[in-house]
């Protein structure tokens, strides 16, 4: 089984990001504040890479602040609170949102378009897959594998999500995202 450092790893060599890691984030706050304990590899991923998107389209949720989100607990309530007039408008939606056992946690988003969360079911979060799903929750698409073999493969277009296909077509990047 590969380890977590070593997918996050990959995925920077992937974009070329040389930023170095910073071990001091915290992930343990925001899971102390999300109340759930949070994947491995998403621990070495918000130690290796800061806030910022892959692809010019895709954000990943950071424990570290940005710009744009304060803090991952915060971004989480927003989403979420967000998407629950949908839930309830939403034909034949099978999963719940977190914080519902089992639900699912936003770890990213494309734009206003595109939302993945990991599925927080099983006690094991390193077995969590990823929900796609557009923001109205009206075709959601399961990716089995880790958070950040769901980015890697969405770099590479070997995701099997074909609405997701546009992100292969551009060279692997990953930018940080700046303040105004």
């Amino acid at each position: 089984m590969v380890s977590g450092r070593a997918r996050v790893e990959e995925l920077a060599s992937l974009v070329q990001w040389t930023g170095a890691p910073d071990l001091t984030v915290d992930v343990r706050a925001a899971e102390e504040s999300l109340g759930i304990r949070l994947p491995s590899d998403y621990y070495e991923y918000v130690r290796r890479f800061p806030p910022g998107t892959f692809q010019d389209f895709l954000v990943v949720l950071n424990v570290r602040p940005s710009p744009y989100v304060a803090d991952l607990a915060r971004a989480v309530s927003r989403i979420v609170e967000n998407l629950q007039e949908d839930l309830a408008g939403a034909v034949d939606f099978p999963y719940r949102l977190f914080p519902e056992p089992g639900g699912l946690l936003p770890w990213g988003y494309i734009g206003m378009d595109d939302l993945f969360f990991w599925h927080t079911e099983g006690d094991d979060p390193d077995d969590w897959g990823t929900v796609v799903t557009d923001h109205w929750l009206s075709e959601p698409h399961r990716y089995a594998g880790s958070f950040t073999e769901c980015v890697t493969s969405l770099i590479h277009g070997t995701s099997g999500l074909p609405e997701m296909e546009h992100l292969a077509a551009r060279a692997p990047s990953f930018v940080p995202l700046k303040g105004d």
